[in-house]
C-alpha cells in the first residue's frame, strides 16, 4: 500500500497478520487502521518511516495493532521512525511491540512507537524491544521519540 497516496478509508484487519514488509503499510494515513498484526518486517529508509504508516495525519488513527520481530531503521537528519507512525499528528493507540527494534541515525531524528508525536499516543506496550537514536538532538522513547505540541493555526 505504501506510496499509493493518502489512505482515507476504514481498514479493519480482523487480526490478520501481514508478514515481511519492507516499507510503510501506508504512506499517509488519513483514515483508520485497526486490528492488524505485523511480523518479520525489515524496513531501512532514508525518510520518515513507520510500520503502519509513515505519517499518521491529524485525521488518521492507528489502533489495536501488534508488531513482532519488526526492525525499522531510518538514516539521515530529521527522519523519524515508529511502529504506529514515523510522524504522528493524529492518534496511535493500543499498540504492542514484541522483540522489535526502532532505530534512527541522524540529527533531529526521533524513534518510538510514534517517532515524532504531535498528536496522541495511548496504551503502548513494548516487550523485549528497543528504541535507539544516534545523532545530535535525537531522542528515543517507547511512546514517542519526541512529543511536540501542535501549534494553533493562525486566523486570517
Amino acid at each position: 500500500m505504501a506510496n499509493s497516496g493518502p489512505f482515507t478509508g476504514e481498514y479493519n484487519g480482523q487480526c490478520r497478520t501481514i508478514r515481511g514488509l519492507s516499507d510503510c503499510f501506508v504512506d499517509t494515513q488519513q483514515g483508520n487502521i485497526s486490528n492488524l498484526r505485523f511480523t518479520g518486517a525489515n524496513i531501512i529508509s532514508q525518510k520518515t518511516t513507520g510500520l503502519a504508516a509513515c505519517l499518521v495525519d491529524d485525521s488518521g488513527t492507528v489502533r489495536d495493532t501488534w508488531a513482532k520481530d519488526v526492525h525499522i531503521l531510518t538514516r539521515g537528519p530529521g527522519n523519524h521512525a515508529g511502529i504506529g507512525g514515523g510522524l504522528v499528528e493524529g492518534m496511535v493507540a493500543n499498540i504492542m511491540a514484541v522483540d522489535s527494534d526502532v532505530t534512527t541515525w541522524g540529527n533531529y531524528s526521533y524513534a518510538g512507537i510514534g517517532g515524532l508525536v504531535k498528536g496522541k499516543v495511548a496504551n503502548i506496550m513494548a516487550v523485549d524491544s528497543n528504541v535507539t537514536t544516534s545523532g545530535n538532538y535525537a531522542y528515543a522513547g517507547i511512546g514517542g521519540g519526541r512529543l511536540s505540541e501542535r501549534l494553533p493555526t493562525p486566523r486570517r
